[in-house]
């Protein structure tokens, strides 16, 4: 199997180096990324599977699958890019090279026959039900190779295209834990509570991720030393247990994070009763008092 494998990765980088224009890419590029995915060079896998969107989208045009979606982040990302564009203006690309110089202009593509269009349409509806897969895939392998910035915004993109998919809201969950793994906790912060504020009412979601993300909250404020924001979140915390099903209840995350919000708000009232001192039997009741 090893060995058909990668035949097959030669001869899928052989066609679009020597026909970039085949009305067949598609085909070839979701399966060079899969072929990619099996021996564990997963960094060409997901740009790979990005490229297959890309080229799915391009073909698909305004048809695309669920492309009004994405209109709002494409012109965020646009914004961004334009804004980091302006701030290294003048300054050389990091490992960037000199611009090879240009044989000559290609000359167009021969136009298709009807024959072509009809295969080509065909492939591009097929293509459209890789897409959600593909984009996921994308997110998964940036993110095992520790490219976070990438992972995030190939995640971005499939909660924005595919809001309705099951385990979206798990996923805007992960982007936390993904900041959150790179020390980012400001931005870990934001992400746990926009996800607090977009899944509140979510059936997708149950009430111990909730409790589970207001307990990361808990802790990244106390590493930020944000007692106000720690005292709010204990309150919360300790509110939401009761709510919990009996089932949840017992689960250990839940209770652990009960249990740590608890003791954190009676610690003051511990550490005052620890703090009095007994001078003599006799003043023991003076003692008390003060």
């Amino acid at each position: 199997e090893a060995n058909e494998i990668d035949r097959g990765i030669e001869a899928g980088e052989r066609v679009l180096k020597e026909y970039p224009a085949a009305i067949f890419d598609l085909k070839v590029k979701y399966a060079l990324a899969f072929f990619y995915e099996k021996t564990a060079n997963f960094e060409k896998s997901a740009a790979m599977y990005e490229d297959f969107i890309a080229t799915y989208d391009a073909a698909a045009g305004a048809k695309a699958i669920n492309i009004d979606n994405l209109k709002d982040l494409l012109k965020k990302e646009k914004e961004q890019k334009e804004k980091e564009a302006k701030a290294n203006k003048g300054k050389p690309a990091k490992g960037s090279k000199p611009p090879a110089k240009v044989a000559g202009k290609a000359p167009p593509p021969p136009k298709p026959t009807a024959e072509k269009l009809k295969e080509r349409e065909a492939q591009v509806k097929e293509a459209e039900g890789h897409v959600a897969d593909s984009q996921f895939n994308a997110g998964l392998w940036w993110e095992g190779v520790g490219k976070s910035e990438k992972a995030i915004a190939a995640y971005n993109r499939y909660i924005a295209r595919f809001k309705d998919k099951e385990d979206v809201p798990k996923i805007a969950y992960n982007l936390a834990l993904i900041y959150e793994k790179d020390k980012k906790l400001a931005d870990a912060l934001k992400v746990f509570e926009t996800f607090l504020v977009t899944y509140s009412k979510d059936k997708r979601v149950n009430d111990v991720l909730r409790m589970e993300a207001r307990y990361k909250q808990f802790l990244h404020h106390r590493t930020l030393k944000n007692g106000s924001e720690m005292d709010k979140l204990a309150k919360e915390i300790i509110a939401a247990y009761p709510k919990l099903n009996a089932e949840e209840k017992k689960n250990d995350r839940a209770m652990a994070a009960f249990a740590h919000a608890r003791f954190y708000l009676l610690e003051p009232m511990w550490k005052a009763y620890t703090d009095i001192k007994f001078n003599k039997l006799a003043t023991l009741k003076n003692d008390l008092i003060a």
